[in-house]
């Protein structure tokens, strides 16, 4: 580096500067090179690339001088390649003008949910990292191929439809593409942009409204039959033993509280824009009207 009138590199943009200086295919000098064997020795190359730029893959104890390893054997290290955390810490390294954190409307601390707990707590961890992040919070989203529309399709092919409790829960589904729309122009450091926004689409109907549009739609008469909750949980309880269940207890929390965008967030009139409604995109999801 001495020669070349280089210090010797210390971030990431330093390292690719020096390596862009001694890259020279023709003297066989590559500026970059590193074992891209498939399998072990490439994810070894990786993380040791992660560790040297002050990224360990564990969420390690900060400590003068680098990171602290004495509870290695025993204290519940998370990876932090792949946690909210992590992704925050490195964007604000990296100088990210702007980073949005997509979670879901109902996070919360307070829910019996496992799933809904670790929103809340990914939403406080990209806070903390980075505090101006943007918080995207979108309500149930479907489309073409989505899980929603299709599987109340598929359960309308029986005589009887079995509704989550009385069906009376409130959903405001949101169109998977306006929600890309929204991050698209959220995206846009330079355009100014709230803390916090929650995506709902056009309408809200009850749970029993949305089965009995879809099979409106489809052209079948159905009966829909109010089964309780806990006989639900049961049910999710015995197919949480398979290695791909259908139906998780999570869903069903999800399911027994309303699912619709706050009027205190802002949403997509803040952003300028027209959230399609669930029953206007029903060609779209299902085909034409039958």
């Amino acid at each position: 580096f001495a020669d070349a009138g280089l210090l010797p590199p210390k971030t990431t943009g330093q390292l690719l500067t020096a390596a862009a200086h001694f890259h020279d295919p023709r003297a066989g000098r590559h500026g970059i090179a590193w074992n891209a064997a498939r399998g072990t020795a490439l994810g070894h190359t990786f993380l040791m690339t992660l560790a040297d730029f002050g990224q360990p893959v564990l969420d390690l104890r900060p400590i003068a001088g680098g990171f602290d390893t004495d509870a290695l054997a025993t204290a519940p290290y998370a990876v932090t390649i792949d946690t909210p955390a992590g992704l925050a810490a490195a964007a604000r390294e990296a100088g990210v003008a702007r980073l949005l954190q997509v979670s879901g409307i109902g996070a919360t601390l307070n829910s019996p949910s496992p799933y809904i707990r670790a929103r809340a707590r990914g939403e406080a961890a990209v806070l903390d990292a980075f505090p101006d992040a943007v918080m995207v919070r979108p309500a149930s989203l479907f489309g073409a191929g989505d899980a929603l529309i299709r599987s109340l399709a598929m359960l309308s092919r029986a005589p009887v439809v079995p509704l989550f409790g009385r069906g009376l829960t409130r959903l405001q589904p949101v169109w998977v593409e306006d929600v890309a729309g929204a991050l698209a122009r959220l995206a846009d450091h330079t355009a100014p942009a709230a803390g916090l926004y929650e995506l709902g689409g056009a309408e809200t109907l009850r749970y029993r409204a949305l089965v009995a549009a879809v099979c409106r739609h489809l052209g079948r008469r159905r009966v829909r039959l109010a089964v309780p909750f806990v006989l639900w949980h049961l049910l999710a309880m015995g197919l949480s033993r398979l290695p791909s269940p259908p139906l998780t207890r999570d869903q069903l929390w999800l399911m027994a509280k309303d699912n619709v965008a706050s009027r205190e967030a802002d949403g997509f009139a803040a952003l300028g824009m027209r959230p399609r409604g669930v029953r206007e995109a029903l060609p779209v999801c299902l085909g034409p009207p039958r």
